[in-house]
């Protein structure tokens, strides 16, 4: 018993570690794009009925150029976050 107990502490302990890193890879992905994209990128951008954006395809390569055209340097980590933010708060397209 003692030891089911110690392995059921360990699993809570770990959950509540991981717990935090899943609330800031989504935070970080909207402060990426609030600091280096919406000085260009009203959120009318996203939402206009002529966007050129029609996949999820499309959006990493436009993600991946616009960020290329403003010099942002960010890991590939960052950029994954960046259009995962978009497409869950945006555009909400499949993989």
């Amino acid at each position: 018993m003692i030891a089911t107990q110690k392995i059921q502490v360990q699993l809570i302990s770990l959950m509540l570690l991981l717990l935090p890193m899943t609330a800031f890879s989504e935070d970080r992905g909207e402060m990426l794009y609030q600091n280096h994209c919406v000085a260009c990128h009203e959120s009318t951008v996203h939402i206009r009925e002529a966007r050129k954006v029609k996949s999820y395809a499309d959006l990493e390569q436009y993600t991946r150029r616009f960020a290329g055209l403003a010099g942002v340097e960010w890991s590939e980590a960052d950029m994954e976050l960046v259009i995962e933010y978009l497409n869950r708060t945006r555009y909400k397209l499949q993989d």
